[in-house]
């Protein structure tokens, strides 16, 4: 269903995303102590890459090495800790994919603070992408 939305969207607006090389689901931790074994984004994102039949290439250039607490429905001071502890490390680029040169489009389901965006974004620019836009279905409501 996200896959559907998210494909809908990008060929109603295909102008705003055509100078994009890729697009990148935002990882889930999927390793030991893992809150579930498979990641929703990356599924959603596999969707969107089969019905846009390659005109919106699909990506997993990024891995997440730990498990993190989630962000949503708390207070922003929460979010910004939980950030500031657990995020710094815990994206790296999946090294079966360049990064290096390219304008990525990364993908999540929702922005609690934009923390884990940022960090995600940070480590993929230091892969070298050449820029690194997000797109979000939902954000939460800021508590700041």
């Amino acid at each position: 269903m996200f896959g559907d939305l998210l494909c809908a969207y990008l060929f109603r607006h295909p102008t705003w995303f055509e100078e994009l090389a890729v697009i990148c689901p935002l990882p889930s931790y999927v390793g030991p102590g893992a809150r579930r074994a498979w990641g929703h984004v990356e599924l959603f994102c596999a969707e969107l890459g089969r019905q846009s039949g390659g005109q919106w290439p699909v990506e997993p250039l990024l891995k997440k090495s730990a498990e993190t607490e989630p962000m949503s429905a708390k207070p922003g001071a929460v979010r910004h800790q939980i950030a500031f502890r657990r995020l710094p490390g815990t994206f790296a680029r999946d090294a079966r994919y360049e990064v290096a040169g390219r304008r990525i489009l990364l993908v999540d389901d929702v922005c609690a603070t934009g923390e884990t965006l940022m960090a995600a974004a940070g480590a993929l620019r230091q892969c070298g992408a050449a820029e690194v836009t997000a797109l979000v279905l939902a954000r939460s409501e800021w508590h700041l």
